[in-house]
């Protein structure tokens, strides 16, 4: 197949990008600022994994929040990894019939089974919000819970209104547990009384409700406590079914109704119904009468029709005294074969597309046109199909999916069973300024706000269509950390660039488009290793590189290009001193770029004309200078809270080599994998300098005892070592402790605290050792040394916690360090508990 010509595309690249696409380089590194702002407005609530909600700006890294999996479209729980606030800028508001959201125009959302910019979608597009939602363990006093559901609904301070006799019997009850009392007033009203009346003590309901800040709360003012939504399943359930006993309607034509004057609560009702699935339209309407502020009265209503919304009400929520309408809304409803307002994101080519076998040559476009007897379509496929063609061919009823699903054996059954339910947008509006704030969620980096699930790419493409040019069949791939961060930030943006007279065939479900010359482009995710071994690839792209496993590079993708002599573009955001650092810093070695072999770039954020002036100003003024360091001009900064502050890369490592005529200090910390020993030799002026380290993975005792001989069997004499003090009572493999085995290898000279030194103490002596508070330094470290020097560097504390982070693993080197440091120099920093003053 001939080669493809120039590719007349409009994918423009800035002066910088332009550079490292003309580069030769075998293997180019190209670390960029933060990509344009993605934030969520200040006030927004999260959907926390304990079934609560927290407004965005509350949250801090190690939270727990909802996170849609794009691949199975199921809800899980998902750790915040960064939180920050974004300053003050221009919104995009974004509403369907039951919620609204307000974010940056560049925000991307769950919209039509793909995630879109908030400005770039459009009224009639389908949004992705949770079908369900967590519950929490709360238990309150069954008493408390009843009392509040229906004095919400239709309560005042110490009144209450009600005309129900189940509902008033159960709030006479209710009542009760406080130690009060209802007495009838006039008509449905009743007031609420301590008994006892002559004490002056105010009543224990009074002060139930200041506790909740509900008291002297009116039909408009009043909002449902937060902790209602951390309630358990069977106490939820018992709150709503009082609440609608008490304020809402269940007619017997089937639909579910709430009419308040409170938007509010209102839209929390939808929320905690949606925790059952049950989804509804919520309508605003203003009303000729006046109130007596001289406004014009308003009203929100919510409401369903919703067959499987109907069903999942009457069979997990109920409502007391209404069992009859509730009975029959329910046999309506079973009755029912599926709601055409309800849609799912499938077009009709789509559908089409994925037919069961039957010869389909003749169905154009549009499809179903004289197939009938000569290709052997079903009637009642061919009728399907031509009413859908006179619609909207860009969404599927649940209706129409029903009665058709059969054809295509299910195909699309999680986008009808997921956890997501497809709500339609019915406007999309600029929105005022506003104070806004983004998080970073670890994994499938979405997360669920007001409801909404919401979630970088230029020179990538044009790379990857340079790399499709020329003869033969060529292997290209483009790797994100997660097959789903593939998807969302290559697939649409890839599909609209290739020139479609290119393309032979696209696979979507696995991320592949095969080009007529025979070329291949798939997308990966670096999360699933075992899929990226055994391939011969002619061009590679690994972005958002920093997020990647440290080891994924050396093991798994660059022996794919070693057989082809193929390229690779690497591409981040810095992240402290990880693996993508030292990939830039192999960029930047003379050797490296007049071998051609590798080169690298760091270009900031505010080089690129893309990035509005605005943007950086904003962030100028809401960022430490750190952040802004590290995210807007490409820097590589120490990571926040890191256990050992003092150690600075550029002041402390160096080339400090071994010396065979001074002693050998041996630090060692136990641990099955890594195994990790640190050497060390204090020098003549008194400073320690690390020279070398021994890290072995899944390793023990004797092995690396013999990894010791092999490297200083010359010098064994002059060996002291400072182990771990759990190291003497760890049973290795063999039945003994790991000193036991270090002496019998001929290690007598063993130094040990038989207890282990506070971490607190350990850290603060290697951290006065880096770096005095008179500015002197007593440890370096030799630059082959790159364990340890990733430790020193990655070690962190838990957020908000004098705790550290052993999640990650990265503190072993560290703490192998630290032994014999704190062991010689520790006491130099003995604690003063008190001062005898005579």
């Amino acid at each position: 197949m001939a080669y493809f010509p120039t590719p007349q595309i409009n994918l423009k690249l800035h002066a910088a990008q332009a550079e490292v696409s003309r580069s030769t380089a075998r293997f180019r590194v190209l670390v960029a600022g933060r990509r344009f702002g993605k934030c969520i407005v200040e006030g927004t609530p999260v959907m926390m994994a304990d079934g609560s909600r927290k407004p965005i700006e509350a949250l801090v890294p190690g939270d727990l929040v909802l996170s849609v999996n794009p691949d199975t479209y199921a809800i899980e729980p998902r750790s915040v990894v960064a939180a920050e606030c974004n300053g003050v800028r221009e919104t995009t508001v974004v509403r369907t019939a039951a919620r609204k959201i307000a974010s940056t125009p560049h925000h991307p959302h769950l919209v039509n089974n793909r995630f879109i910019n908030a400005d770039q979608i459009k009224p009639g597009d389908l949004i992705g919000v949770p079908r369900t939602q967590p519950f929490g363990d709360l238990v309150v006093p069954q008493h408390e819970l009843d009392f509040l559901a229906m004095w919400l609904a239709e309560g005042r301070d110490e009144r209450f209104s009600n005309g129900t006799e189940a509902v008033i019997k159960r709030m006479h009850a209710a009542v009760a547990g406080f130690g009060c009392e209802m007495v009838k007033h006039t008509g449905y009203d009743w007031r609420i009384r301590k008994i006892g009346n002559a004490s002056r003590m105010p009543s224990p309901v009074r002060e139930y409700l200041r506790r909740l800040d509900l008291w002297s709360r009116d039909s408009k003012t009043k909002i449902i406590p937060e902790f209602v939504f951390r309630l358990n399943r069977a106490q939820l359930a018992s709150f709503l079914n009082l609440w609608f006993a008490t304020d809402g309607c269940i007619t017997r034509n089937g639909s579910l109704q709430i009419g308040l004057s409170n938007e509010a609560m209102v839209r929390q009702i939808a929320d905690l119904l949606s925790k059952f699935g049950i989804h509804g339209s919520i309508y605003h309407k203003v009303h000729a009468d006046h109130g007596r502020d001289g406004q014009p009265f308003q009203s929100w209503t919510w409401a369903t029709s919703s067959p499987r919304s109907i069903v999942a009400f009457a069979r997990n929520i109920g409502a007391l005294g209404k069992e009859a309408a509730v009975s029959a809304a329910l046999e309506k409803a079973a009755a029912s074969r599926g709601n055409s307002n309800e849609y799912l994101p499938i077009s009709y080519d789509e559908f089409v597309a994925k037919l069961l076998p039957f010869d389909r040559r003749h169905l154009g476009k549009f499809g179903g046109y004289n197939a009938t007897h000569e290709r052997g379509m079903p009637e009642e496929l061919r009728l399907q199909l031509n009413s859908w063609r006179k619609q909207s061919t860009a969404r599927m009823s649940v209706k129409r999916y029903l009665a058709m699903r059969k054809w295509v054996d299910g195909y699309f059954d999680p986008l009808l069973d997921g956890d997501v339910f497809w709500e339609v947008v019915t406007e999309v509006v600029p929105g005022n300024q506003a104070r806004t704030y983004d998080i970073e969620v670890e994994g499938n980096h979405t997360f669920i706000a007001n409801g909404v699930v919401t979630h970088n790419t230029h020179l990538s493409k044009v790379e990857i269509i340079k790399a499709c040019r020329g003869r033969g069949k060529r292997m290209i791939w483009y790797v994100a950390p997660t097959f789903s961060m593939a998807r969302e930030i290559m697939w649409d943006e890839l599909i609209d660039a290739i020139p479609k007279a290119w393309v032979a065939r696209t696979h979507e479900t696995r991320l592949e488009v095969r080009l007529i010359n025979g070329t291949v482009i798939q997308l990966k995710g670096a999360d699933r290793p075992d899929t990226l071994r055994g391939r011969a690839l002619y061009f590679a792209i690994l972005d958002e590189f920093q997020d990647f496993r440290p080891d994924v590079w050396e093991k798994v993708i660059y022996p794919t290009l070693t057989t082809t002599k193929g390229r690779a573009l690497i591409i981040g955001t810095p992240k402290s001193f990880n693996h993508f650092y030292e990939v830039y810093r192999k960029g930047q070695l003379r050797k490296n770029r007049k071998s051609g072999q590798w080169w690298s770039w760091q270009f900031p954020t505010i080089m690129s004309p893309f990035f509005p002036p605005s943007e950086i100003a904003h962030a100028r003024e809401n960022l430490d200078p750190k952040t802004f360091r590290q995210e807007f001009e490409a820097s590589f900064e120490s990571m926040a809270g890191r256990v050992y502050y003092a150690f600075d890369r550029n002041e402390h490592v160096g080339n400090y080599p071994f010396n065979p005529r001074l002693p050998i200090i041996i630090g060692q910390d136990f641990n099955v994998d890594p195994m990790s020993s640190v050497i060390m030799q204090q020098q003549p002026n008194g400073e320690v300098w690390v020279v070398d380290e021994i890290c072995l993975p899944s390793s023990n005792a004797l092995e690396t005892c013999e990894e010791i001989d092999r490297r200083y069997f010359r010098h064994k004499s002059l060996i002291t070592i400072y182990p771990d003090p759990a190291g003497a009572n760890r049973n290795s493999s063999r039945g003994e402790s790991d000193l036991d085995v270090f002496r019998q290898k001929g290690y007598r000279r063993l130094i040990y605290k038989k207890k282990h030194p506070l971490v607190a103490d350990r850290v603060a002596v290697v951290n006065s050792m880096f770096k005095a508070a008179d500015g002197t330094v007593k440890i370096r470290v030799n630059r082959t040394c790159l364990q340890t020097i990733e430790s020193l560097e990655q070690t962190i504390y838990k957020p908000g916690t004098p705790t550290v982070d052993k999640s990650q693993g990265k503190e072993h080197m560290a703490d192998a360090l630290g032994y014999p440091i704190h062991y010689l120099f520790g006491q130099r920093f003995k604690k003063i508990v008190g001062v005898d003053l005579g």
